[in-house]
């Protein structure tokens, strides 16, 4: 089939969760169908000729401009009297408009694959042609929980406006499109409960289990990692706490522990605070992996999220014991004490920590536990060919309808 793939960024660095999940599915379906992505990107896109050439196209738009400092508080202050919610508009240009109205009018498609959520406007102007969106996060859910442990009254009347926003732009960007894909069975149900909506399936995240594999490098005793894009407000929300209430728990038990925060983009104010505390921030690094085969263990204590955690998965794959809040873990298909450790309050999770580092027997067993599950579930092949099964049966049922052949 012809497919057109709207995606925020280009899926090049591989560097967060969404890339993460556009570049492996995308890759695998890429001999079997015609795919042209469009998304932002820096440069023209020639960049990445040599990782893009299993795809028939790759459009790249320049990004919108998105202020620093004063300008982007202004701009917050006038989002209270847009109807959509910031994460959203800030996210909208005139040349994504036209990139993909140029694309629609040159090419016939048989499907369009919305791959984010801001996008999915652009992905309306389609019309007469099947769509289906991804939904990364139930938006709306991730807002709600960022409003409940804002700091401060005034921040958290603003996020709770930002989450009501998100469910109104939610609920009616969703009704756009033929069928919605979730990453878990519980955002699925979450989808058709709060938006009524009945088309909806499950593409579980995944990992490259021949890429994130178990290691004989030996691990720095002691050593805990996180890893995640610091830029994504979750993952500093979840380092803040961490090195201000986890961390002082985890060295009283275990003096020898050290502790390193792996991603790009960390702010100023979380490196003050971690080198107060003693944590190593690394920003961004090529490869994560070694990293976590240096680990004895790899903490997820986030308490702000949606979707389900590719960090987790990717530190099983390898083999790693996981630490993880129950939020962190949500929508996994994990057993907490045979796969993983799950734990909510600063005292609890630092018990756990503890329990790993001082209990070899206990860590290899999370670890070879975790490395079953994710062989057995979240394989991205699999995945993939679901994605294909869906995409066939999307697009065929509503050619169908109209009568429209579909070009196999």
């Amino acid at each position: 089939m012809n497919v057109l793939v709207l995606v925020r960024d280009l899926p090049w660095p591989p560097n967060t969760g969404a890339r993460l999940r556009t570049l492996n599915l995308l890759s695998r379906l890429a001999h079997r169908h015609r795919i042209t992505m469009v998304g932002y990107s820096r440069g023209d896109g020639a960049e990445y000729a040599s990782q893009a050439e299993e795809l028939h196209c790759l459009v790249a738009v320049p990004p919108p401009h998105q202020p620093s400092g004063l300008r982007m508080h202004a701009q917050l202050v006038a989002n209270v009297a847009s109807p959509l919610p910031y994460a959203v508009s800030k996210h909208l240009s005139i040349a994504m408009r036209q990139a993909v109205t140029a694309l629609l009018e040159e090419r016939e498609f048989d499907l369009v694959h919305c791959d984010s959520l801001p996008l999915a406007g652009y992905a309306a102007l389609a019309t007469g042609i099947p769509k289906v969106l991804t939904e990364h996060n139930v938006e709306a859910e991730l807002w709600q929980r960022r409003a409940k442990h804002a700091a401060g009254s005034l921040r958290r009347a603003f996020e709770r406006m930002q989450y009501v926003k998100m469910r109104r732009f939610e609920a009616s960007a969703c009704r756009l499109f033929d069928h919605c894909i979730a990453v878990s069975e519980l955002d699925a149900a979450t989808l058709r409960t709060a938006y009524g909506l009945r088309n909806v399936s499950v593409i579980l995240n995944g990992v490259d289990t021949d890429l994130f594999a178990p290691t004989q490098a030996p691990t720095v005793p002691g050593r805990l990692v996180f890893t995640g894009s610091m830029d994504w407000f979750p993952n500093e929300d979840a380092m803040h706490l961490f090195a201000s209430s986890i961390w002082p728990e985890i060295r009283r038990r275990r003096p020898h522990a050290s502790m390193a925060v792996v991603g790009r983009r960390p702010s100023q104010a979380l490196r003050r605070l971690c080198a107060d505390k003693g944590l190593l921030v690394t920003g961004e690094v090529p490869d994560v992996r070694p990293y976590l085969a240096e680990a004895e263990a790899v903490v997820v204590p986030l308490r702000i999220g949606g979707g389900t955690r590719l960090k987790i998965l990717e530190a099983m794959a390898m083999g790693k014991p996981v630490i993880s809040s129950t939020v962190g873990a949500e929508g996994l298909a994990v057993t907490n004490g045979r796969d993983i450790l799950l734990a909510d309050e600063p005292a609890e999770f630092a018990e756990a920590v503890a329990r790993v580092l001082t209990n070899p027997g206990l860590a290899r067993s999370l670890g070879a536990r975790g490395r079953e599950l994710v062989e057995r579930t979240y394989d991205w092949s699999a995945q993939a060919n679901a994605l294909h099964d869906l995409w066939l049966r999307v697009a065929g049922v509503a050619r169908a309808a109209h009568g429209a052949p579909v070009s196999w």
